[in-house]
């Protein structure tokens, strides 16, 4: 197989997606999900239960949740923006160069040699690839890394074989 090559550089607007395209992933799936739902619904239950609140009042009182999901989405996404100014590697070209056997990563600072059992699973979204190491952490391959759609074609198959994404 013909190695694929992918080199990208991240924009402060690229990474602060990328990041909070994890985050929702996360919080979407896995036990965070269920602590939220439950807090929720104690939140609810008890408040309607000792009399504090009848129905018309505690759906006023419900506004809150999304408004506290929108501000920590403003948070999350400036912390991001931020975090990419911090860190110069960042703002550099990052290449990597899969092969059957391995994946190799170069940054200005650092070459490493991956190997695919490191990877749990991927995953496409609009404008990038992740590469999840584990439930936490995932590496994003940026869509106009890639020299053309028959090498991203190509790159799909290859995760596919590897039993990284679905069919």
């Amino acid at each position: 197989m013909e190695s694929i090559e992918v080199e990208f550089t991240f924009t402060s607007e690229s990474f602060a997606k990328a990041q909070v395209h994890i985050m929702f992933r996360y919080l979407k799936t896995g036990w965070v999900k269920w602590a939220i739902l439950l807090g929720v619904a104690l939140w609810l239950g008890s408040t309607f239960y000792f009399g504090g609140l009848k129905i018309p009042e505690m759906a006023k009182t419900l506004i809150w949740i999304p408004l506290f999901l929108a501000m920590w989405w403003v948070i999350f996404r400036w912390l991001s923006k931020r975090n990419f100014a911090k860190f110069p590697t960042l703002q550099h070209p990052i290449r990597y160069l899969f092969k059957e056997e391995n994946v190799h990563l170069s940054t200005s600072s650092s070459d490493s040699v991956i190997q695919w059992d490191t990877f749990q699973k991927a995953e496409e979204a609009k404008d990038f690839l992740l590469l999840y190491q584990n439930a936490f952490m995932a590496s994003p391959l940026l869509k106009i890394g890639f020299r053309n759609e028959t090498e991203l074609e190509r790159f799909r198959l290859l995760l596919q074989s590897k039993g990284l994404l679905p069919g």
